[in-house]
């Protein structure tokens, strides 16, 4: 099935363009990186149409897929959020700037759209050999982004992001290169290949020292809250899975220091001994009435504001349209902010309002639907392996958390809907 494989090399090859740097446009509303994406979903989507017209074999495959994509509460709910999109493209405030996205987010339907298709592809084409593939890719990525950061640092950068641009990004994708590694580790292990064993601990390793470099606290926060959930998921539901006695010992001695240091840290955030310990300094200096914490705050309450401010069904219903909320900011905006932020928002750095804002209560529910079906898969995955299916969840709460505080991004969104794809695979660890 050669147009299948053209499909998946295509699809795999994709994780690479984060290391696409664009500075300029290369057509209106449409830069390089854009081009990267689109083209993938396009000659991979044709790969596979053509294979179906010109191989049984592959039209027999791509029928089963859909079929039951078409029973999956996961694609349902994305389905479904790009048709109400489209309502939402229809009805916007820019429907131009709707569909096309604005230049620096290169983001809006089309886009969307895209990479809806993309996670089609996944699901329909990709194996357990692909996965392993792409999670190699991701944990390769991972170490190449480190390494980077790493000159970018030792060069006097604060916060170094890499290829990516923005240090906030550049720890989303981290926590989903982090997921990958690990299931390759799982993977390699169970088929006795040593050499991706290591690549995937490289992957984990680089992805964490990564991520704190970034120190984006939003999805450090969701890390740790994503390892405390899974520690604590060995400890109470480990004996049912065969985790030994010991084992959950020292997972619930960890737990309850971390436990015990954080209740301490909230105690005594203001003081001096805090201030002079990289990464933990900046959750030390947050404050709710100054700083990017407060400006976060109001960008939430004008977008909040400005859907309420206008009654009419299609706002209510379908939003302002997606990479409308500047518009919402600029006639809503709170002169007060200026002390704190004298940014311009094109998003409230929180993806509920964001959704919300741009897509309406449709879009909102549809998101949300999403994000259930998502742990409902990963429940599922426990059935089979308690540890992938316990690290998926994790994952989960840790990239929600860190879109409360942020927003997803054209470096993510790829990865991103390559987890969503792999959580309903069921046979990471063995072929059926």
């Amino acid at each position: 099935m050669k147009y299948l494989a053209v499909a998946r090399f295509l699809l795999i090859a994709g994780f690479a363009g984060v290391f696409v740097v664009v500075s300029n446009l290369w057509l209106p509303m449409i830069d390089g990186k854009m081009i990267l994406y689109r083209g993938i979903g396009f000659f991979s989507f044709a790969a596979v149409c053509l294979g179906c017209f010109l191989d049984s074999r592959v039209l027999l495959r791509c029928k089963e897929a859909f079929r039951g994509l078409f029973s999956d509460t996961l694609f349902l709910s994305l389905f479904a959020s790009t048709i109400f999109l489209i309502g939402s493209t229809i009805f916007a405030y820019d429907r131009e700037l709707a569909y096309f996205g604005e230049a620096q987010r290169a983001e809006g339907f089309l886009t969307l759209a895209f990479l809806f298709v993309i996670y089609a592809l996944f699901r329909v084409v990709f194996d357990r050999s692909s996965w392993q593939r792409a999670f190699s890719m991701l944990s390769a990525t991972a170490i190449i982004l480190c390494v980077v950061q790493l000159v970018q640092l030792a060069q006097g950068a604060d916060r170094p992001s890499a290829s990516v641009g923005n240090p906030v990004f550049l720890s989303a994708y981290y926590l989903s290169s982090l997921l990958a590694s690990y299931m390759l580790v799982r993977m390699a292990r169970v088929a006795r290949e040593g050499i991706w064993v290591w690549l995937g601990y490289g992957g984990i390793a680089t992805g964490l020292l990564g991520l704190f470099m970034t120190k984006t606290r939003g999805s450090i926060l969701g890390v740790c809250i994503a390892g405390i959930f899974i520690m604590l998921g060995v400890v109470l539901g480990g004996k049912k899975y065969g985790i030994r006695l010991r084992t959950r010992k020292i997972l619930g001695g960890v737990l309850l220091a971390g436990v015990a240091f954080g209740a301490i840290f909230v105690g005594t955030r203001n003081a001096n001994v805090w201030q002079g310990v990289p990464i933990i300094s900046r959750f030390a200096t947050i404050s709710l009435s100054s700083g990017s914490a407060y400006s976060r705050i109001q960008y939430a309450k004008i977008g909040i504001h400005g859907w309420l401010s206008d009654p009419s069904p299609q706002r209510i219903l379908f939003g302002y349209g997606w990479d409308n909320y500047i518009y919402v900011w600029m006639k809503h905006y709170d002169p007060t902010i200026y002390f704190a932020d004298q940014n311009i928002a094109d998003r409230s750095h929180n993806r509920i309002v964001d959704t919300l804002v741009m897509s309406g209560v449709l879009g909102l529910v549809a998101y949300c639907m999403i994000w259930g079906a998502f742990f409902y898969q990963a429940k599922e995955r426990m059935r089979q392996d308690f540890f992938v299916g316990l690290v998926f969840a994790g994952w989960g709460i840790a990239y929600v958390i860190q879109n409360l505080f942020s927003f997803d991004a054209i470096p993510t969104y790829y990865s991103l809907f390559a987890v969503l794809a792999a959580v309903s695979f069921d046979r990471f660890l063995y072929e059926k």
